[in-house]
């Protein structure tokens, strides 16, 4: 079983943590950058095996500067910069015009760095911080010109997933203490959210915005951060939520720790936003010794696609699968990564999908590529 070197601070958190499987797995996740799936996608509410997957299409780029697993990214509001997180401790700003490191922002100081998130305007970074147990920060940098605008302090412990509202003026941020949505134009006064929980991810819209929990549950809250309603996923681990354009649906990536394997429902759940109930469900069929997980979900700008990855628990073998959200069928599912893929996402303008997994390779993709290699299968 492969897991990169991890100093003690992550090592103590591992063995903090180790009291429950799910706790664990995330601590994993996050320490050692162990997330991984493969998993196919299928008509709603009708689990059949996947089609024989796809030919391969080849990367736009293949962007090379991390040293060990990637566990985040995120596109500027133009497509032109990618921002990377490492757990080299490290968030890499790309140039994908050039294909180069535009910047490396160091955060050796202060912890892994966990999450990155672009204002919608491109004008702030955010980058999400982990240290175990100990007080941790997100850190605000000019999204060009990479120097430091702001720290924010508030989470006591690490911060495991941020994401800016549309407005540019709030950051929604959660960690292993609960959420905490900041107002960035009075200077990072903070509401905490009422959800003390470790928090897994976040999800924004205009109006909404989406919290998940290592106790399975999913809340919807309003743009004030109030709950709206809840949706239970139990038992699961969810590493990953994604809005749908209109904000009628929400995508959430769900992984079963039910034994014996054969029983586990690796899914890919749309939840009705409007009163939190399950629209359509996915997942892979079941495989003897399979242990796969979902890692992330990413709905296209148009909302037209919804792409998952994923990958094994070995770390190898990660996989993209691309499902067309009107009429419920899979496109294609095809190897990403050496190694697990830990997170999708979608250029603001729908043309490109990023990737980055356990191989510290960060990939941008063509859609037009994908689809064309959709037709190759």
């Amino acid at each position: 079983m492969y897991a990169p070197n991890i100093d003690k601070a992550h090592e103590a958190l591992v063995a903090m943590v180790f009291r429950s499987h799910i706790l664990y797995r995330w601590a994993v996740f996050l320490a050692i950058g162990f997330l991984v799936t493969e998993s196919v996608l299928s008509h709603p509410l009708s689990p059949v095996e996947c089609h024989k997957l796809g030919r391969s299409p080849e990367p736009k780029l293949v962007l090379q500067g991390h040293k060990g697993w990637v566990y985040s990214i995120s596109f500027s509001h133009d497509g032109r910069l990618l921002a990377s997180a490492g757990a080299d401790m490290k968030a890499q700003i790309w140039d994908l015009s050039k294909g180069i490191t535009q910047r490396t922002l160091s955060m050796e100081e202060v912890g892994t760095v966990t999450s990155v998130s672009f204002s919608h305007s491109g004008k702030s970074l955010a980058i999400g911080i982990a240290n175990g147990f100990n007080p941790c920060s997100v850190q605000l940098w000019d999204g060009s010109l990479g120097k430091k605008d702001n720290v924010l302090q508030g989470h006591k412990w690490s911060v495991t997933c941020l994401a800016f509202l549309p407005s540019d003026n709030r950051l929604l941020t959660g960690g292993y203490d609960g959420t905490r949505l900041w107002n960035l134009s009075e200077k990072g006064a903070v509401q905490v959210i009422p959800i003390d929980r470790w928090v897994t991810a976040v999800a924004v819209t205009a109006s909404m915005m989406a919290v998940a929990t290592e106790d399975d549950e999913v809340f919807i809250l309003n743009a004030r951060g109030e709950k709206l309603r809840s949706y239970d996923a139990s038992p699961s681990s969810i590493p990953s939520l994604s809005f749908s354009p209109d904000g009628k649906t929400i995508a959430i990536a769900c992984n079963s720790f039910v034994e014996p394997i054969a029983l586990r429902q690796n899914r890919v759940l749309l939840l009705d936003t409007s009163n939190a109930k399950m629209r359509a469900w996915m997942r892979r069929a079941p495989q003897k010794e399979d242990t796969s997980e979902i890692t992330a979900v990413a709905f296209s700008p148009c909302g037209k696609y919804l792409a998952a990855s994923t990958g094994r628990v070995d770390g190898k073998g990660g996989f993209v699968i691309l499902w067309e959200v009107a009429s419920k069928k899979e496109v294609i599912a095809f190897r990403a990564h050496a190694h697990a893929v830990t997170c999708v996402s979608f250029s603001p303008g729908g043309k490109q999908l990023a990737t980055a997994g356990g191989d510290s390779l960060v990939k941008v993709w063509d859609l037009d590529d994908i689809l064309v290699a959709s037709t190759d299968s």
